[in-house]
């Protein structure tokens, strides 16, 4: 079977991309990198499959790049694929609590009714009004988030959905292939988000020892 529906010239292209860049590619996920983000809700689905990886290794635990991510679920007498472009970043400096992070639409109003949460900030009200922030510690998400270069980076990036925890984080549009044409910006945009992590990070375990 035809990886993508016969999607020969995006595989193409990626890897004349990554060769271009001095990154490694695989058309299959033979480096395992999907095992990584197992827990995160994005990779629970069905029937999942990551090809065209694109990697770059910067140190000894500093890994970064894009994959094809794609998974099925039975709808009774069907069967729906879901295809996105995600962005990977693993590294030691990161200390992230385990949070979901994903556009607001009209519908989750009606969730937050029946219980679902939502992390807001009254003094980012754009930033609430844009976003459903979920997770597993509330109160160190609030910290993390309580940053206006991490704010501001989101509000300017509204599409977005990313998925953290420990020193592992995923940034990805659900149910979007990035074009070949977009990589570029893609890894500049997931690499901008990991410097203000990290820099978030490191006011936070400066804040512990005054």
């Amino acid at each position: 079977m035809a990886l993508f529906g016969n999607d020969k010239a995006r595989r193409q292209a990626l890897e004349e991309f990554a060769k271009r860049k001095g990154f490694a590619f695989e058309a299959k996920d033979s480096y395992g990198i999907r095992a990584f983000f197992k827990d995160m809700k994005l990779f629970k689905h069905g029937a999942p499959k990551s090809i065209n990886v694109i990697q770059r290794k910067e140190e000894s635990f500093d890994y970064s790049g894009v994959f094809d991510y794609h998974y099925t679920v039975s709808t009774g007498k069907s069967t729906v694929t879901f295809k996105q472009t995600v962005y990977f970043r693993i590294h030691n400096e990161l200390m992230l609590p385990d949070f979901r992070l994903f556009p607001e639409k009209w519908y989750h109003e009606v969730n937050k009714w029946f219980g679902m949460q939502d992390i807001n900030f009254v003094s980012y009200p754009e930033f609430s009004k844009n976003f459903v922030l979920q997770g597993k510690q509330p109160e160190f998400i609030w910290k993390l988030f309580q940053y206006q270069k991490l704010v501001d980076h989101f509000n300017i990036h509204r599409s977005w959905s990313v998925e953290a925890v420990g020193k592992y984080f995923v940034m990805y549009h659900p149910s979007v292939l990035q074009p070949v044409q977009e990589m570029q910006s893609l890894l500049k945009t997931g690499d901008t988000l990991y410097d203000l992590l990290v820099e978030r990070n490191r006011e936070l375990e400066e804040g512990l020892k005054t």
